[in-house]
């Protein structure tokens, strides 16, 4: 992926099973938000890229 090849080589990866729609994933992902990055599935990291974009919105003058 032309993602992963982008990021630092010191950078850890991992990988889970999750329920397609769990809100409790995403809850947690979202919590994990200046830490983390999710690569895939590309739905949840469009969303999650949607909500970061939309929160920092919010402090612009």
């Amino acid at each position: 992926m032309n993602i992963i090849k982008a990021r630092s080589p010191q950078d850890a990866y991992y990988y889970g099973w999750i329920r397609n729609g769990d809100i409790n994933v995403l809850m947690r992902l979202r919590d994990w938000r200046p830490k983390g990055e999710v690569i895939a599935p590309i739905s949840i990291r469009e969303k999650l890229i949607l909500e970061a974009e939309q929160e920092l919105a919010n402090y612009h003058r």
